[in-house]
């Protein structure tokens, strides 16, 4: 058995109910901590709590379900986009997303504080009101659909005042949302935040309507960082989860008919303070 002080992740699927039976109980043994099992079904996975082998509850549940990248079939049934920003060059901007603004201000990559990857840098111009910065990628490889559940997650912060207007999530190809009074897509699925306001609300948009929206998902603090994410089953629920809880599901106004890319923006709500978005990174994966 290990020591007190190694932790295994022992991952085991349903079709396997030899194994799995002995996950929940704790009887077996593991001479070191690289075994995994491939299979179908959930997931089970386990920690040595210092005396036998448990259940681990799940960090996030928005990705149950998710088949894992170690699943040798897994471009089969999903594919996704992702990017950890951490190809640091504090002159350059990323070549695969394309840039919007308003006034003087600049997105680029800068060095991550903690030394892990990197991070995408929104700084609007300075005591300039309504000087914006949006960043989309090029192409729109997400569509909604039945039986098709879509996973998103980034992790980020703003910092600023109140008067910061942010917007993120996926929008249709081609929208820019810099002029945009509320920040929200004509076709999308977006976090945003409003002008006097940090509270930020998850919207659905389709053809310019919002019907479907969850009102103060999180409450953003200057300078500290949050993850944001969601799941959508099909066109019928769309679920926040901010730091890993799960809150209220949108189901209304789905933008089904529409090719959907990642985005980020942020705007200065006043001309005073100058308004800095920092994006650690982004994953979003899509059942085939």
């Amino acid at each position: 058995m290990p020591t007190p002080d190694q932790v295994l992740h022992h991952v085991i699927k349903g079709e396997d109910a030899e194994l799995q039976n002995l996950a929940l109980t704790g009887d077996f043994d593991l001479e070191d901590n690289s075994e995994t099992r491939y299979g179908t079904g959930d997931d089970v996975t386990l920690e040595w709590d210092g005396t036998r082998m448990a259940v681990k509850a799940a960090a996030n549940a928005m990705w149950d379900g998710l088949p894992s990248k170690l699943d040798p079939n897994y471009l089969a049934g999903a594919f996704d986009f992702e990017d950890d920003f951490y190809e640091v060059d504090t002159d350059a901007v990323v070549g695969r997303w394309a840039a919007e603004n308003v006034g003087t201000g600049t997105t680029t990559l800068a060095d991550d504080a903690a030394g892990a990857g990197g991070v995408m840098l929104f700084t609007c111009q300075a005591t300039t009101d309504n000087a914006c910065e949006q960043l989309t990628l090029v192409s729109a490889p997400f569509f909604l659909a039945a039986n098709k559940t879509l996973y998103y997650e980034t992790r980020l912060k703003i910092v600023g005042d109140v008067q910061s207007e942010v917007s993120f999530g996926l929008v249709a190809k081609g929208e820019d949302l810099t002029a945009v009074a509320d920040v929200l897509p004509a076709d999308g699925v977006s976090f945003s935040s409003q002008d006097g306001d940090l509270a930020v609300a998850l919207t659905l948009s389709k053809s310019g309507t919002n019907t479907g929206a969850v009102a103060a998902v999180h409450t953003m603090v200057s300078g500290t960082y949050a993850t944001f994410g969601f799941k959508i089953v099909g066109i019928t629920s769309c679920t926040p989860y901010i730091n890993g809880v799960a809150g209220t599901a949108a189901t209304a106004t789905f933008p089904n008919d529409q090719s959907l890319s990642p985005y980020f923006l942020v705007r200065n709500g006043d001309g005073s303070t100058q308004q800095i978005l920092h994006v650690d990174y982004v994953r979003v994966v899509q059942l085939r």
